[in-house]
């Protein structure tokens, strides 16, 4: 994990390069960490400020720097006294089984650590689903263990007090979103002032203060699912859990709500374990501290299996499959074609080499991704 100084200076970098929602929403977050409740609501305030000028002028973060680097400074000198306990061990999966008629989850094996997000993929009828109810305490499992170290003792209903399981079909609600945030708040003893505070912070956070007073029927299905991580966030828990959070929502809203959760499980004064499932495989690798890859209720062995190939790419291209089979047929690399792309898999040449080799004989490729050690190899 970085140091306090570092992550100081690379919030500032970003708002100076123009990545402006994102570092005030890191500021936020740094805002939080120190408890303060003057710092909190000043980066309340500055951020809705920002939002609201940049509406009108995309420039505006540029022109007024003033401001942010004011607070930053200020939220900093508090952060130095917060004690770094990222990395400590939250929750271990030791060889679990779990049955049904016709299928049966069996012999998966991981940790969570605090800070860090697992991500569970799979095709469909996998075992995504099952596994994490298994783990937040809604199935029971039928072999091996599930050791929680963040609970004093041991019950269900510590561990769904401490764990929050987000499905993907977000159960329905009633009153403004606001309310319903204010009452969640209100059932884990957060009353008045602090109530207030907490509510109006994590509506901010959340990209949620302008649907405030928006009903269950007035919000997006990505929306619903934003409220949702809102109002378990205000419940801090030891461990988050999401089945398939993309879903609903397009590639722009998937990869700030990926960015959201990878530095809300950063937070320096409460971090936390994040594990979501989905199928959008690139999104959840490129956050992702490990990959959780699930076949007939089985866990594929990536690593075990990543040196089978000196590379393996993607590539989009209109040339024919039998043309390409003439052209690499003396360069030992294997086709394959599954209507949209064609996987090509080298055990001699690297990535570099085929690309260029293939661009020499004068394919055309519109597209191309390095999967050699991305779980897509495996669908």
């Amino acid at each position: 994990m970085q140091n306090i100084a570092t992550i100081f200076h690379d919030i500032l970098n970003s708002f100076e390069s123009g990545d402006t929602l994102l570092a005030l929403k890191r500021m936020m977050d740094k805002a939080k960490d120190t408890g303060n409740s003057k710092l909190i609501q000043n980066s309340i305030d500055l951020s809705a400020f920002y939002k609201n000028e940049m509406s009108r002028n995309e420039y505006f973060a540029n022109q007024n720097k003033e401001p942010f680097t004011t607070l930053l400074k200020e939220i900093e000198q508090f952060a130095c006294d917060i004690q770094h306990i990222a990395g400590d061990l939250l929750l271990q999966v030791d060889s679990i089984d779990k049955n049904y008629k016709g299928f049966s989850l069996h012999n998966i094996s991981f940790e969570i650590k605090r800070s860090e997000v697992i991500g569970v993929v799979g095709a469909n009828g996998n075992g995504k689903t099952t596994l994490l109810q298994c783990i937040s305490g809604d199935n029971a499992i039928d072999g091996g263990a599930i050791h929680y170290y963040f609970l004093d003792s041991f019950s269900y209903y510590n561990v769904k007090n401490k764990i929050a399981y987000i499905p993907q079909r977000i159960p329905r609600w009633y009153g403004s979103l606001k309310d319903n945030l204010c009452f969640s708040a209100t059932g884990i003893g957060i009353f008045g002032e602090q109530n207030i505070l907490d509510v109006n912070f994590i509506l901010e956070r959340m990209d949620l203060a302008s649907y405030a007073n928006h009903t269950w029927e007035e919000l997006s299905s990505g929306y619903r699912t934003r409220f949702e991580i809102a109002r378990v966030l205000l419940k801090r828990p030891s461990v988050l859990i999401l089945d398939e959070p993309l879903a609903n929502l397009d590639i722009l809203a998937q990869q700030t709500l990926l960015s959201d959760l990878k530095f809300i499980c950063q937070s320096i004064a409460n971090p936390i374990g994040i594990v979501l499932s989905s199928q959008q495989l690139y999104e959840v690798e490129k956050i992702a501290d490990k990959i959780i890859l699930l076949k007939h209720g089985k866990e594929v062995s990536i690593q075990q299996n990543a040196d089978d190939y000196t590379c393996v790419i993607e590539i989009e291209t209109k040339t024919e499959k039998h043309i390409l089979e003439t052209i690499l047929q003396n360069k030992q690399v294997n086709i394959s074609y599954d209507g949209n792309y064609y996987t090509l898999s080298s055990k001699q040449l690297d990535t570099k080499s085929l690309i260029d080799y293939l661009s020499q004989q004068g394919i055309d490729i519109n597209y191309y991704r390095n999967i050699t050690h991305s779980t897509k190899r495996y669908f």
